[in-house]
């Protein structure tokens, strides 16, 4: 029997940290292609792999608290103005009863269903939303720079 996995189960950690206030994650992985056509070929749509990009989308509100355990809005700038690569991963949380663990957030470990997803990567784009009716909230978008490493339990 198929198990689904909840959305809210999933975060992005940077550096280790989850991204603080988190609403919304995403993986994409794209595949890209090279003109391999000659003068021979009768169709002229001959393409040859290259590679495997990927990117992760973060939205999130913004906040900011004493803990040391989540990465916030300010530490995503910063991150891109030093225009540094983060470790990045995308994975299930640890959940207990109570929700978040004493501590802050953890990924697990192992994932026998999804796997855990790293790689090294920029951030690329921040963007922030400070609409009249609601919360202030950010989107940042972190495109790889290594491959992306894929570890699933047995």
């Amino acid at each position: 029997m198929s198990k689904k996995i909840n959305g809210r189960d999933l975060m992005v950690f940077i550096d280790e940290l989850p991204i603080a206030l988190a609403t919304s994650c995403s993986l994409e992985l794209a595949t890209e292609e090279i003109d391999a056509r000659t003068k021979d070929d009768a169709d002229g749509n001959d393409k040859d792999f290259d590679r495997v990009v990927w990117s992760v989308t973060s939205e999130s509100l913004v906040g900011k608290s004493d803990s040391d355990n989540e990465m916030f809005f300010d530490e995503l700038v910063a991150a891109q103005l030093a225009g540094s690569l983060v470790d990045v991963v995308f994975a299930r949380v640890v959940r207990t009863a109570a929700g978040v663990p004493e501590g802050g957030w953890q990924k697990a470990e192992a994932d026998t269903q999804l796997g855990i997803y790293s790689g090294k990567a920029r951030v690329m784009s921040i963007s922030l939303n400070a609409p009249v009716d609601g919360k202030a909230s950010a989107t940042v978008k972190i495109e790889g720079r290594s491959p992306l490493n894929r570890i699933k339990a047995e």
